[in-house]
């Protein structure tokens, strides 16, 4: 599911998904996700990022900043608090 592409980010684990894995959470490709469809696509992104370090560490930087900017709990908990309150006040 998308909830381990996140949770994935949110761990500052780089990621190589499908567009499937990434739909909706506004992934850039090759900066916090490399996205591939076909398998051996897939099984390339894996091995560019266990070869190489470096892409690999600014991969899994750049996603978890995008987590933290976009999926934060905290977050998402207070925009449902206020979408609430602002329903009741309304009311």
């Amino acid at each position: 599911t998308r909830l381990k592409t996140v949770e994935a980010w949110a761990h500052a684990v780089p990621v190589a998904a499908t567009s499937v894995g990434v739909a909706g959470l506004d992934a850039r490709p090759g900066e916090d996700a490399l996205v591939a469809d076909d398998p051996d696509a897939l099984a390339d992104a894996c091995v560019r990022l266990l070869a190489d370090p470096r892409r690999a560490a600014a991969v899994a930087a750049a996603g978890r900043a995008r987590a933290a900017a976009h999926h934060d709990v905290v977050r998402a908990a207070d925009a449902v608090d206020a979408l609430l309150r602002a329903a009741v006040e309304g009311a």
